[in-house]
């Protein structure tokens, strides 16, 4: 998954489609510090079905991430290490049948 910036007051949509799906499954990491070594251990798995015979799914992020987040007042705008920046790495795997 490319870098992407991420407002999380905003959906935070991943789409996996594949003809043949039967589900998808998704990891997903959420830490802070370097990007490559301080990834740490997964926080979320989901499992996630099609509904209504649609070839894909949909994950919304947002709100998972948010819960990470602390904002203060005193936030400095220029550091990405504090508590209100936030790396997020994910992996997925659709099955099919």
């Amino acid at each position: 998954m490319p870098e992407t910036k991420v407002n999380v007051r905003s959906p935070f949509l991943l789409k996996y489609q594949d003809s043949n799906i039967d589900y998808v499954q998704l990891d997903v990491w959420i830490y802070s510090g370097d990007k490559t070594t301080d990834e740490g251990s997964i926080k979320y798995t989901f499992k996630k079905y099609p509904v209504n015979n649609n070839d894909y799914v949909i994950f919304d992020l947002a709100e998972i991430i948010r819960d990470y987040l602390t904002f203060t007042s005193s936030t400095p705008l220029n550091n990405n290490t504090g508590d209100y920046v936030k790396w997020v790495k994910t992996t997925h795997n659709i099955v099919t049948t």
